[in-house]
């Protein structure tokens, strides 16, 4: 019997219809996300589950054996609450989510074992690169003392040409920082998705002399030997193929990324195949399948088959890079193979359950993790595609491709609100698109690491088998570019609400019983006009009806500023940046953040100088966003990026407004925008200077509502405050944003004193090098009765006001409001 028929049997066994272990995962995973929200205490935990234990007994004691069940899915329930909580916090007093903010203000030595391959990431335009390495049995040298620690420490080198292994032992001396990300509403978890990983600081080297190997090695043998046949893999692989065809082999088989190029990254996002290059179920699965399969065709019994699949399975993972998705997918894989050798794989969906409850037993975090979600409910929906539509009813031509496309649509709708959530991208050529890109892939996946294990013993490999692969990558790659590039083949989403979500998965599990229970139809009626209805509303609805919200988003060491206005119109004030490009603030921070607040288009984009904090950001916006005009000072300002910016507008034919003091704005009535700053001839001949003659001849706009005025001063000095002051011009605001980050040389008293705003907000990032925003700044906020908010501490700030009143409210921290 066929995998696919022992597949299909399991679905329709009468044992499927009992899945005690999926309510049992349920209840716990309930718990965790309880866990996670309310974050009790631990000894009301423990009493709650205590008490619902000792019910338990008694009702088995009394033989009420029907009611057992809800009295121990509550205690379940307080389980994974209890399990999540000491997780979060609950640590030993040497773990380094005790190391006090004090100790990490100045640089730190530190020692300790690779404890995972590390990750290499050739930066385009940069042959060096950077590595990271993730640190265990950590040490902490300070005045003389060693101290061990409990918990990981991800250090990124720059510009590496030395080469790290799992288990080196490395001493490092660096400033080191919590896990932060950017603090936005509906922003990616930077956090959680390290704590799910075990690491709680890290830091950056920037010069390899910071950096020393010591004698020795750590970590586990056999992983040792695991992760060395890896990198030997990894070379050969280099070695034998071109350089882009390599990349993406290594990437398919060994979850190596660092030589895909971005173009072909690009590729597989846009013709919604990218699943196919982060190692996970689809991978281990295939590469399982096929070797079953061969061993079946060897005439080998079952149980021996599963044993051995289970047994490579599990290696693979291990040179795969034995990342989280790694685990899991070989966690699950090796769950069904077991149930294959017990005579038990009927029963998937107590398997699927069991993997996941295993899974958050291990380590809770995992239940936030994009991956983890995905996967089990591309999983999930496959198992009840199956369940409801008979395969075995087709003839057998067209069974393979009926599966493949039920099990490709399947998982498309399971997962089409989390990839709206965490990525804003829908593919809509990914269902016909991964029809011959999945078995593809596998067939690469085979014969991939048949390559790779050849190479091992025969440096050159083997001219066909070099050959077969070269052309089996290269036409994987024309795949996913020819479906990419069909028009519209991936499209941006709005962030859905969780009132959406909710009517969404209602509302495909309601259309999944259709058939079996009558009130699925009445259900499917109600819920489908009321998500449609949902989803009018909330376009056409401007959330902000009469008001102006302003936010500050945190971008890190930048600007970004979004002025939602009343009647729905927007305007963005700069885009954030970093000075290198290694990250892309625009698509990774504020596109995301628009797109949380539904806005796809932009009346006003103004850019307040050229430098890359508030520039570079704004060249992904341009790309992904409508933009009705741009507003420029248009300073002499040389700059490739600066360029870049220019040619994309002369591209699109945005229109282009060079502004300068006196400028008046009425087009979004009943709001005014004033220019106050900069005028010609430019600032220039400062001390400090070119830099800060750039800063000084930044846009100083002033946008009013009613009584209430913002003032948005860009990077402005103290040269240029003067100049403001000596025209006389009207700059009193209720809420400034700091000029130049609050950093010394702005916020002078004088233009303080006539300004006298209410609230102060420094945007500037977590640990920063320039020390923004700056103490004495602070201070003369604070002295003129300023309430100061800080992007650093407090996240993305957003005010909101009506014309008269004004709210101030922080991602994080206490709320504010005048009068």
């Amino acid at each position: 019997m066929s995998q696919n028929a022992l597949f299909i049997k399991g679905l329709k066994s009468p044992t499927a219809a009992r899945h005690p272990l999926v309510a049992i995962a349920l209840a716990y995973g309930t718990g965790v996300v309880f866990g996670r929200l309310a974050h009790p205490p631990l000894y009301l935990l423990i009493l709650t589950l205590t008490l619902f234990l000792v019910f338990t007994l008694f009702l088995f004691g009394m033989g009420a054996s029907r009611a057992l069940g809800y009295p121990l899915l509550l205690a379940l329930l307080a389980l994974g609450a209890f399990r999540f909580v000491l997780s979060a916090g609950h640590f030993p007093p040497t773990h380094l989510d005790y190391i006090p903010d004090q100790a990490l203000e100045g640089k730190l030595s530190v020692e300790g074992v690779v404890a995972e391959p590390p990750e290499r990431f050739d930066d385009e335009g940069d042959e060096e690169g950077r590595t990271r390495l993730v640190l265990d049995e950590v040490r902490i040298l300070r005045g003389g003392a060693v101290y061990s620690a409990i918990g990981r420490i991800r250090i990124t080198i720059g510009h590496s040409q030395a080469s790290y292994a799992y288990g080196d032992r490395v001493r490092a001396t660096l400033r080191l920082r919590r896990p932060r990300g950017f603090l936005n509403p509906g922003a990616f978890d930077y956090r959680s998705y390290q704590a799910a990983r075990g690491v709680y600081l890290e830091g950056w080297v920037g010069e390899e002399s910071s950096l020393a190997h010591l004698e020795g090695r750590g970590g586990n043998s056999f992983l040792r030997w695991a992760f060395d046949l890896r990198q030997r893999m990894l070379r050969g692989l280099d070695r034998t193929m071109p350089p882009e065809r390599a990349g993406l082999l290594k990437a398919t088989i060994l979850g190596d990324r660092s030589s895909l190029s971005s173009e072909a990254n690009e590729a597989f996002l846009q013709s919604g195949t990218y699943h196919i290059l982060a190692i996970s179920g689809l991978n281990v699965s295939l590469l399982a399948g096929t070797f079953y399969f061969l061993l079946r065709v060897l005439r080998i019994p079952r149980r021996s088959r599963a044993f051995l699949s289970l047994i490579l399975v599990n290696f693979y993972a291990l040179l795969a890079g034995a990342s989280p998705s790694v685990v899991r997918a070989a966690l699950m894989t090796s769950l069904y193979l077991l149930a294959l050798i017990l005579d038990r794989e009927s029963e998937l969906w107590n398997t699927l359950a069991l993997a996941a409850l295993v899974l958050l037993i291990w380590n809770p975090w995992y239940l936030f993790d994009v991956g983890f979600q995905l996967t089990f409910a591309a999983t999930a929906a496959i198992i009840a595609g199956f369940s409801l539509i008979d395969i075995e009813a087709y003839s057998r031509p067209w069974r393979w491709p009926m599966g493949s496309i039920l099990a490709s649509g399947a998982a498309t709708l399971a997962t089409f609100p989390l990839l709206a959530i965490y990525f804003n991208r829908f593919s809509l050529v990914g269902v016909v698109a991964n029809l011959p890109i999945v078995p593809l892939s596998g067939l690469i996946t085979a014969t991939g690491m048949l390559l790779s294990f050849v190479l091992l013993f025969i440096p050159g490999g083997l001219w066909p088998l070099n050959w077969l692969n070269s052309q089996l990558v290269g036409l994987l790659l024309y795949l996913a570019r020819l479906f990419g590039s069909i028009p519209w083949a991936s499209v941006r989403l709005y962030t859905p609400t969780l009132a959406m979500i909710a009517l969404y998965y209602l509302l495909f599990i309601s259309l999944i019983l259709w058939r079996r229970h009558p009130w699925a139809k009445r259900a499917a009626l109600v819920l489908t006009p009321s998500l449609v209805a949902l989803l009018v509303f909330h376009i056409f609805y401007p959330s902000n009806e009469g008001r102006l919200r302003m936010t500050f988003i945190d971008v890190g060491q930048g600007d970004s500023a979004l002025l939602e206005l009343p009647g729905g119109r927007t305007m963005l004030v700069d885009g954030g940046g970093v000075f290198d490009d290694s990250f892309d603030i625009g698509e990774r921070v504020v596109a995301p953040y628009l797109w949380h607040r539904w806005i796809g288009k932009l009346d006003v984009l103004v850019l307040s100088h050229p430098h890359p904090d508030h520039l570079n950001g704004l060249r992904a916006i341009l790309r992904l966003f409508n933009v009705g005009e741009v507003w420029d000072a248009a300073q002499p300002y040389f700059s490739p990026n600066y360029l870049a910016f220019q040619e994309e507008l002369r591209r699109q034919k945005i229109p282009y407004r060079i502004l300068e003091k006196g400028f008046e704005y009425r087009g979004f009535h009943p709001v005014s925008v004033s220019v106050l700053h900069p005028s010609r001839p430019f600032l220039a001949g400062s001390s400090r200077g070119s830099f800060s003659d750039e800063n000084s001849n930044s846009l100083v706009l002033r946008v009013k509502y009613g009584e209430v005025a913002l003032l948005f001063p860009g990077d402005i000095e103290v040269e240029a405050e003067e100049q403001i002051l000596k025209r006389g011009a009207e700059i009193q605001a209720t809420v400034i944003k700091a000029p130049h980050h609050g950093g010394k040389t702005s916020s002078s008293p004088a233009f303080l004193e006539r300004v006298k705003p209410k609230f102060a907000v420094a945007s500037a990032g977590s640990g920063n090098r320039f020390r923004h925003p700056d103490p004495e700044a602070i201070d003369r906020y604070e002295e003129i009765g300023a309430r100061v908010y800080r992007t650093d501490k407090n996240g993305a700030v957003t005010v909101t006001t009506d014309g008269r009143r004004v709210w101030v409210e922080p991602y994080r921290g206490p709320t504010g409001s005048y009068p």
